[in-house]
């Protein structure tokens, strides 16, 4: 049975993604890993200056949640990737100390005499070494554009949101961070970062108020500046915003999406990932949730990636990933909670299934821990996907053969000690008993005698016409 998503007319754009969707679970194959919950965890703006995210391994509350035996000094619990947003600059005024510009954040400056640019590279060090020195997989997002390369910048919610106005130039600029990086931690190290060009850069008010041309010519340029330097590094896109669907919260950047990534298949541009934000939510009462417990939208995100990886045969095989993940309650207006208790630990698991079953490789998270008004675990409080996490890593060699059986870590450079890989596999599968009763009598004598699992649940703003057109 194949549903069909019926959206508006006005959703038929010249690059139409259909969503045709697949609502019956599939299971999962044998030794199929599914994502790693906590492979990463985003860090933004001064936290990156500050290693606001990084604990001792000896922290009360790294130990209380088992991530102690991390090999180096520092940690950030149950995370072994770090994305870097907002590395270069072009922060919002609001992130900076009163009466400090965003421009003397940024890594780079232009020399007014000279027009030449000048680097800080004390600020891209004390935003990168702690994390690399403590052996933290690196994503290195060149997102926000620093100021000196626009000459008309304009502020969004996350800061400076206009593309650069040399293409060019700004690749050059890229060319000389990472030879920088190949010197200071060295050519294996380095070749171990991935770079994500820009961060859901189909939301125009958040992070990027420019043309499709001009982030395909940035997309195009930054990506022959690191393979100048690094010609195995893994490239890739900005994580999109969610367009899904019709009321998502960047619906309205679906056609910006769609055609940027057909025209950077036209170029036949290379890319080693595509990744999507999710922030499933319930309140209840807001127009456009998506709650957690519905399944059936992480396997939309999912099949929507998928599809748009078809735009390209040499994409066939990058892999798919949310950059961006973490559930909400929203108990009343004005107040968010990030999955907190049991069911969110719950829900995460079986959200995390259902990605692993439409071919999603790696959950990036965030919003993992409450702050305390007492200075018990230095102030901290895991939520529920914390202590999911935490089960999970205690446990994967004391369950061997059991469903939470770990992954094997990717062995990127034999010469450093390895952080832990914390993948899902899932052991040797059991047949499970035929169905019985009246309910397999009537499905036929070709019905198959497996357990056939239910079908996710339609839209909850499924049209008429897409129900009948499903039934």
């Amino acid at each position: 049975l194949l549903l069909v998503v019926v959206l508006p007319a006005s959703w038929a754009a010249e690059s139409h993604l259909k969503l045709d969707f697949q609502p019956d679970i599939v299971p999962l194959q044998l030794n199929q890993t599914l994502p790693s919950l906590w492979d990463a965890e985003p860090n933004t703006d001064k936290n990156l200056a500050l290693a606001g995210l990084l604990l001792d391994r000896n922290d009360s509350f790294v130990q209380l949640y088992g991530a102690g035996d991390w090999p180096f000094n520092k940690t950030i619990p149950l995370t072994s990737t770090l994305t870097t947003v907002r590395l270069l600059g072009g922060w919002s005024p609001d992130y900076c100390p009163p009466g400090v510009p965003p421009q003397d954040f940024d890594v780079v400056y232009r020399n007014n005499s000279t027009r030449e640019l000048v680097y800080r590279w004390n600020l891209l060090w004390e935003r990168l070494d702690p994390y690399v020195y403590n052996g933290i997989n690196m994503v290195i997002v060149l997102d926000n554009v620093p100021f000196c390369f626009v000459s008309d910048p304009q502020f969004g919610t996350y800061g400076q949101i206009k593309g650069p106005d040399s293409p060019q130039e700004f690749g050059d600029f890229v060319a000389v961070i990472v030879q920088a990086m190949v010197t200071r931690y060295g050519k294996a190290r380095a070749e171990t970062f991935k770079f994500r060009v820009a961060t859901e850069f189909n939301n125009v008010h958040g992070h990027w108020n420019d043309t499709v041309a001009k982030y395909v010519e940035t997309y195009g340029n930054v990506t022959q500046a690191v393979h100048r330097v690094l010609p195995q590094a893994q490239v890739g896109p900005g994580n999109f915003c969610p367009f899904y669907w019709p009321t998502a919260g960047c619906a309205s950047g679906r056609d910006f999406a769609l055609q940027a990534m057909h025209e950077l298949a036209r170029r036949q541009l290379p890319l080693s990932f595509l990744a999507s934000s999710y922030y499933p939510s319930t309140s209840g009462t807001a127009a456009r949730d998506e709650p957690f417990y519905d399944l059936y939208y992480p396997a939309l995100v999912a099949q929507a990636l998928q599809q748009i990886r078809s735009f390209s045969p040499a994409w066939a095989d990058v892999p798919l990933e949310l950059m961006e993940f973490a559930p909400f309650v929203l108990p009343a207006p004005g107040k968010r909670e990030s999955g907190p208790g049991r069911f969110a630990a719950a829900s995460v698991l079986a959200v995390s299934y259902t990605l692993a079953q439409h071919g999603v490789s790696k959950i990036y998270h965030w919003g993992d821990t409450s702050r305390l008004p007492t200075p018990t675990l230095g102030g901290l409080l895991g939520n529920g996907r914390l202590w999911l996490m935490s089960m999970a890593h205690r446990t994967r060699f004391a369950l061997a053969g059991s469903l939470l059986q770990p992954a094997q870590p990717h062995r990127f450079n034999t010469s450093l000690p390895q952080p832990y890989g914390f993948g899902f596999v899932l052991p040797a599968s059991r047949e499970p008993a035929p169905v019985a009763g009246a309910a397999h009598a009537a499905a036929g004598s070709h019905a198959s005698s497996r357990w056939q699992p239910p079908s996710l649940p339609r839209p909850p703003h499924q049209t008429q016409a897409a129900a009948a057109a499903a039934a």
